[in-house]
């Protein structure tokens, strides 16, 4: 079985979460301790991103069209 980044892979019998890229973008490999990982407020939510040492971000869920990164903390929207 495959999955993609930001498909949703079982992780224990009731949690779930997004399966992490194996590569960056310039197909290094994303491994501990050779990359960092944080979170970033967007327009829609936010995003996971994985930032290899060469500095490439790969973002889960991907960025879409109507994505604006944002600075600072992501608006509460009602």
């Amino acid at each position: 079985m495959t999955a993609d980044v930001s498909d949703p892979v079982r992780r224990s019998h009731t949690h779930w979460m997004d399966t992490p890229p194996q590569r960056c973008t310039r197909g290094h490999w994303l491994l501990p301790g050779h990359m960092i990982v944080y979170t970033i407020p967007c327009s829609c939510g936010e995003h996971i991103t994985w930032e290899c040492e060469c500095s490439a971000i790969t973002y889960g869920p991907a960025l879409a069209e109507g994505c604006s990164l944002l600075d600072g903390p992501a608006q509460v929207r009602e």
